[in-house]
């Protein structure tokens, strides 16, 4: 089995090598150790990871809430580190949904019961959502993939381009054969030649959403009915 790939993201070195340590010795892999909210932005956007933890009190200010939030638009798992268990603390980072909160100084017994925690229900909140099995071609290889793990998918030509969070596949098909394999509630048509899944959407305009920092045009002719499905799925007010 593959290991956790660990990300953490705490300015004093001390402790992020202590952390580290403790999580090698617990199985894990850690895949970076950064110190700064750049450094983080960059490696949030860049590196392949299973979870982050992330000091709360970063450089002197609470820059780990930005970064919280930015984990939060990536749909990535992350549990806060911080000296601090006030209300005051606690208010300001619901919002930003972390998977845990561990409150400083921490055993290796609170580190990898926290993780084990989050990372359960990660994996149950996959097994509930990710229903929806399709059957794609890539070349001679026939794929099974996800509805729900379907970015956006662009027509080309005589092949659909479909952007997963893993890959892009070729398929040889058209939109009107395709669609209608796809469940409604969340894949939706914004284009002539664009499909969205909804859940993706970061951001949104009168004429384009953003998915994955990939900007997708909106016609006129779909406005209206992309605006209804991101209210039904609470997206939008």
């Amino acid at each position: 089995m593959a290991k956790v790939k660990v990300l953490i993201i705490e300015d004093e070195r001390i402790i992020s090598e202590s952390i580290a340590l403790m999580l090698v010795d617990l199985g894990y892999e850690v895949v970076g150790q950064k110190k700064t909210e750049k450094e983080a932005m960059n490696a949030i956007a860049n590196m392949e990871f299973d979870l982050a933890l992330v000091d709360i009190n970063l450089e002197g200010g609470e820059e780990g809430i930005k970064i919280g939030a930015e984990l939060k638009r990536y749909i990535k798992p992350f549990i806060y580190l911080t000296s601090y268990s006030d209300e005051q603390t606690l208010e300001k980072v619901k919002p930003t949904m972390p998977g845990s909160f561990i409150v400083k100084p921490f055993t290796k017994r609170d580190i990898y019961s926290n993780i084990e925690i989050v990372l359960a229900r990660e994996r149950n909140k996959s097994d509930k959502v990710k229903k929806h099995k399709i059957k794609l071609h890539d070349g001679y290889k026939t794929l099974i993939i996800f509805a729900e793990d379907i970015l956006w998918i662009r027509s080309d030509g005589v092949y659909l381009e479909v952007q997963t969070v893993e890959k892009k596949i070729l398929e040889r098909t058209s939109f009107l054969e395709f669609i209608p394999s796809l469940p409604e509630e969340f894949i939706c048509r914004v284009h002539r030649s664009w499909a969205v899944n909804l859940n993706f959407v970061q951001e949104i305009s009168s004429k384009s959403v953003v998915i994955n920092n990939q900007k997708i045009p909106i016609s006129d002719s779909y406005r209206k009915a992309v605006h209804e499905n991101l209210a039904n799925i609470n997206l939008i007010d």
